[in-house]
């Protein structure tokens, strides 16, 4: 799907304020002071590489889910070391993404699952509605002389 992202009204999330989303997810003034928390997390591990989730929190004063949220995007670089954090879904310790990979494949089955019975549904209409056109009757001319 390559539409285009078309601004619209939200609350943010983080302060409720009503504003118009242009795809950052939350207001300007959130998204920005985000941004900022995210930078003082990352010069925080560039300064202890070796830290915990809970000591980066403590130390920076950020919520554990930005920390995790960075860590799914891939936002730090490591060498040979595997952070781990639980599945959003059923909470088995992954290093890399959002979903384990049990749960990756249940959602990616009931995806095709309900494509699948969008299509059929799809198909049902489509049939249904070249059944009710009535047939139509073309006159045609004399040709008689």
């Amino acid at each position: 799907m390559n539409k285009k992202y078309k601004p619209h009204l939200h609350n943010c999330p983080l302060c409720g304020r009503l504003f118009m989303d242009t795809g950052l997810g939350s207001c300007p003034k959130c998204y920005e002071e985000t941004r900022e928390t995210e930078k003082r997390v990352i010069e925080y591990v560039r300064k202890y590489p070796h830290s915990t989730v809970k000591e980066i929190c403590n130390d920076t004063g950020t919520d554990v889910k930005l920390v995790t949220q960075m860590v799914q995007r891939g936002q730090f670089y490591t060498d040979g070391l595997q952070y781990l954090y639980p599945c959003s879904r059923c909470g088995k310790p992954i290093h890399h993404g959002v979903y384990c990979s049990k749960c990756l494949g249940r959602l990616n089955k009931a995806i095709k699952e309900y494509n699948d019975r969008a299509n059929e549904r799809k198909t049902v209409a489509e049939d249904e509605k070249k059944k009710s056109r009535r047939p139509r009757l073309h006159w045609m001319e004399s040709t008689e002389k």
